[in-house]
């Protein structure tokens, strides 16, 4: 008794592997060992370093398994059957050992949802106690798991449209190629402008050619004040729309939306359009450009035949002096100054 004893208060300087080791010393001192290392506290730490070891000592021991909550035995089996590719076996097993498979309002769905785990997802669907819901779709929308959003969709209990369609809004937003595809293809999703101005504001030019692609979105609509021609910083995307027969980039916001802050490569863009017109409103695009400091856009413009025959002497020179002001002050890397390779006062008319 005493050697049993004293062995618990070694055992309390050690972590739990080193403790694991003392107790195969001996079966009264292992029964012991049980007692003190499988706290809720080392559950949480094995399920969170998805240790294979102790999941399988918890899982195969009935008193192990009497100290976990549902929860916690939920985690346990989706991480244990993760490590031995399992999945597909994750009800059965819950069942197994008492747990409802929709317990703690379908925790285990809600996380093989988040996780990806397609043969899970499929496994408890088949448990007519589990009902899935929108928050599911969206989890798996969120993490990019068209597999899993496959599943989900062909169940066909939840529907994706709902919250005025904000798991494809997220998955445009996000650049989720694959799960936008999944959702495009489901007739109860209706692809709006706004998913389209989120792919273009994030760059994603993949997606945008996806909705574009698909036809049910009018480019040439506006989303909360904003066409999606107005809402990129990329060229490629920028191309993507204006090659788009729907557009028309002879709207004078779109120029004007660039000179404010558009990267020059995009003003060369319109400014290479015929159908753009960079003088209107009395070369108001350059007095844009001026007033917000874009050297760049000022410079492209002013290099224009079309503006420079057609700008009044205040405003050429409003512009001349904040591009050397600019230039003096080292323009940003995505300036057109940076990029063509030439000095500023290098160009004819504009040297003091």
């Amino acid at each position: 008794m005493f050697a049993t004893e004293l062995f618990v208060i070694i055992a309390q300087y050690f972590d739990a592997l080193t403790l694991t080791k003392f107790s195969c010393c001996c079966r009264a001192t292992n029964d012991i060992a049980k007692r003190q290392i499988v706290t809720s506290t080392f559950i949480d730490k094995v399920i969170k370093e998805h240790d294979e070891r102790w999941l399988r000592i918890i899982l195969s021991s009935d008193i192990y398994r009497y100290r976990c909550s549902d929860s916690q035995f939920i985690y346990l089996v989706l991480s244990y059957l993760y490590i031995t590719d399992a999945l597909d076996s994750l009800c059965i097993i819950l069942i197994k050992y008492g747990v409802d498979p929709s317990a703690n309002c379908n925790l285990a769905l809600r996380e093989a949802c988040v996780r990806g785990y397609t043969k899970a997802v499929q496994s408890l669907l088949g448990d007519p106690r589990v009902s899935p819901t929108f928050s599911n779709l969206d989890k798996a929308c969120e993490n990019n798991h068209p597999e899993v959003v496959k599943v989900l969709l062909d169940d066909g209990r939840i529907d994706p449209s709902d919250d005025n369609n904000f798991a494809i809004d997220d998955a445009c937003g996000n650049g989720f190629l694959d799960v936008v595809k999944c959702l495009l293809n489901d007739p109860r999703v209706t692809p709006g402008i706004a998913n389209l101005v989120w792919a273009c504001e994030n760059e994603h030019a993949e997606v945008v050619q996806v909705l574009l692609d698909d036809g049910r979105i009018d480019p040439s609509d506006a989303y909360d004040n904003d066409l999606p021609i107005m809402s990129t910083s990329s060229p490629e995307v920028f191309l993507m729309l204006l090659n788009d027969d729907r557009i028309d980039p002879s709207n004078h916001r779109v120029i004007l939306s660039y000179s404010v802050t558009g990267p020059p490569i995009i003003v060369r863009l319109l400014l290479d359009d015929d159908r753009v017109d960079p003088t209107a409103n009395d070369n108001q695009a350059l007095r844009l450009a001026t007033i917000e400091n874009n050297p760049g856009t000022a410079e492209l413009l002013l290099r224009d035949p079309r503006v420079a025959n057609s700008v009044s002497s205040v405003d050429y020179q409003a512009a001349v002096n904040m591009i050397k002001i600019q230039d003096e002050n080292n323009w940003p890397k995505n300036s057109f100054h940076s990029y063509r390779g030439t000095s500023f006062r290098c160009l004819v008319g504009f040297t003091n």
